[in-house]
């Protein structure tokens, strides 16, 4: 575990387990068609999507 752990919703806390299984997740505000993180800023992902729990945690603390 890191920092993120204590701060994580239980949205957030479903998404690392989902990472954790291999899934790619991103956080997207609530109602939206789109994500908070663009495939600029993230290698070229498209929504910022990951499958790495620990950058999951860091997407879901920060976008909670």
């Amino acid at each position: 575990m890191n920092a993120y752990a204590d701060t994580l919703s239980s949205m957030g806390k479903a998404a690392v387990k989902c990472a954790e299984r291999g899934w790619h997740v991103f956080p997207a505000p609530p109602g939206a068609k789109q994500s908070y993180e663009s495939a600029a800023n993230n290698q070229g992902r498209r929504w910022g999507a990951t499958a790495d729990a620990d950058k999951a945690r860091e997407f879901f603390a920060r976008y909670p």
